[in-house]
């Protein structure tokens, strides 16, 4: 589903887009910034997800683990409404942002993207330069201040740790980039339009092992500042970098939440023995 989503995504410019400057401030200071409450998912009438409740705590890092088809990435894209971009998905249950019910008729969901971003398992940067890649969603934001957009430009490349490795080439196609650099630099482009929260859809599966450190050690920079929901098949990385883990199942042909928690104390002693037997390896 979320390869749909990332497809309809890219295709739409720009994809971040938002209608006023004070859109891409944080304004949030709630200790739970995401709430989901009994949320199920469907797909053409078909149940996918059941039933979950999760929050996110303000500035930490939240890992969702658990196998294939169990709904994590559907999951993930409710919380942002990028559900809307599927047809015959239908989302039931409550998630509020901030305390707010994302699906409100007069909330902007153009504004909730801004401030609840995306990135993709697959990096989809813009055709365009390294430059306009940040550039462009920031003109959309309401920046129009040219010193402003190079600083930004300048400081979000210095935090993915970009800055050095093209600082000389800004103006060149973003698509030359290596893999591991092309998701940097998507992680840059939400980061340029300060979120609250970033939603990551296992952001380091298509990297090598020294570009998906480079992503883990962004990752935990950025907690502390940023809300970070992260899918991961990589158990050790969702150890390394969880403050909180949730874990999915299937259950009767359904994805659910099963069990969810402080990380350190899901991995020392899950309550749930199906997240112990995946956790040590014995299922999954």
């Amino acid at each position: 589903m979320m390869h749909a989503v990332q497809r309809s995504f890219s295709e739409r410019a720009p994809p971040l887009a938002c209608c006023t400057s004070d859109a891409c401030e944080p304004v949030c200071d709630c200790n739970t910034v995401i709430k989901a409450e009994c949320v199920s998912l469907s797909y053409g009438g078909r149940p996918a997800l059941q039933d979950v409740d999760l929050s996110f705590q303000r500035h930490a890092v939240t890992a969702i683990i658990g196998p294939s088809g169990c709904g994590k990435s559907s999951f993930l894209a409710t919380l942002n409404r990028l559900t809307d971009m599927v047809p015959g998905c239908e989302v039931d249950g409550k998630i509020a942002f901030c305390g707010r019910d994302i699906r409100d008729p007069s909330l902007d969901v153009r504004i909730l993207r801004t401030r609840v971003g995306m990135i993709f398992q697959r990096a989809n940067p813009f055709p365009l330069s390294i430059r306009k890649n940040i550039e462009m969603p920031l003109r959309e934001c309401g920046v129009s201040d040219r010193v402003e957009r190079e600083q930004r430009v300048h400081d979000v490349l210095v935090e993915v740790g970009l800055w050095h490795e093209v600082r000389d080439r800004l103006d060149k196609p973003a698509l030359g980039l290596s893999g591991g650099q092309q998701q940097r630099l998507c992680i840059a482009r939400a980061l340029a339009l300060r979120p609250e929260v970033l939603l990551m859809d296992e952001p380091c599966s298509a990297l090598d092992p020294i570009s998906s450190g480079v992503v883990e050690d962004l990752i935990l920079n950025l907690r502390g500042r940023v809300t970070i929901a992260i899918v991961t098949h990589n158990l050790a990385q969702a150890r390394r970098v969880g403050d909180h883990l949730a874990v999915f199942w299937v259950v009767d042909g359904v994805g659910r939440l099963i069990e969810s928690g402080r990380a350190a104390d899901v991995f020392a002693s899950p309550s749930h023995p199906t997240t112990a037997q995946y956790l040590s390896g014995a299922r999954g």
